[in-house]
């Protein structure tokens, strides 16, 4: 087997807690719309429920807010500030840590679906902007394609320079990502709770145990 050059990552639910950062913004417009506090558990789950259908995922919110009380906002609005996400998503040092140790000794990129600058707004806000170049990130926003499609992965194996079969692929959605990434050859390693069903070769449960699988496949 080829030794490992680079690792390419996924980046919302892998290197971006984008549902603890929906889950704040929910909070915020909760308390503004004087309602009960909501479990960000339960905001999690929904978000995880409603993937990328913002509407839905707003509708669950204002009935959310009226169960708990408060007089919530049109669902547009709502719909809107989830939009705006990047505003409250928080760095995670463990995330920072692994990204730059790992672009210390492999060659490193992102690929991540969603609009260009709300995707690298996300960047910035997470501390992640500064440990890579721009264009070793790949927006499908920017390149009017989406994973799993393999050409939006194949320009980032193009600019890590390294052979698909010495590529480590980490993600956290199954299709999209994994089925995505073996698709073409890369090894794949799947950020998901302990026995969530996978086809990835590892699997672990946040990012920061990235150097275990690393130790075992390079």
């Amino acid at each position: 087997m080829a030794a490992l050059r680079s690792v390419i990552f996924d980046l919302d639910g892998t290197l971006v807690d984008v549902a603890g950062a929906a889950a704040r913004c929910v909070g915020r417009i909760a308390a503004a719309s004087k309602a009960t506090e909501i479990d960000p558990a339960a905001t999690r789950a929904a978000f995880r429920a409603a993937r990328s259908a913002r509407a839905r995922l707003a509708s669950w919110v204002a009935r959310t807010i009226t169960s708990h009380g408060g007089r919530p906002p049109p669902t547009r609005a709502i719909a809107r500030a989830l939009r705006d996400v990047a505003r409250d998503v928080e760095p995670d040092v463990r995330v920072v840590e692994v990204v730059a140790s790992v672009a210390r000794t492999h060659r490193v990129a992102i690929v991540t679906n969603g609009p260009r600058d709300l995707q690298r707004a996300k960047l910035r806000a997470a501390g992640l902007a500064e440990l890579l170049p721009p264009s070793s990130v790949f927006v499908s926003g920017e390149l009017g394609v989406r994973k799993p499609d393999a050409r939006i992965f194949r320009r980032a194996l193009v600019a890590t320079g390294a052979p698909v079969e010495a590529t480590l692929f980490v993600g956290d959605d199954e299709r999209e990502d994994i089925e995505g990434a073996r698709a073409l050859g890369m090894r794949t390693c799947r950020v998901a709770p302990a026995g969530t069903p996978t086809s990835a070769d590892e699997r672990v449960e946040h990012v920061s145990a990235l150097p275990r699988v690393l130790a075992c496949v390079t």
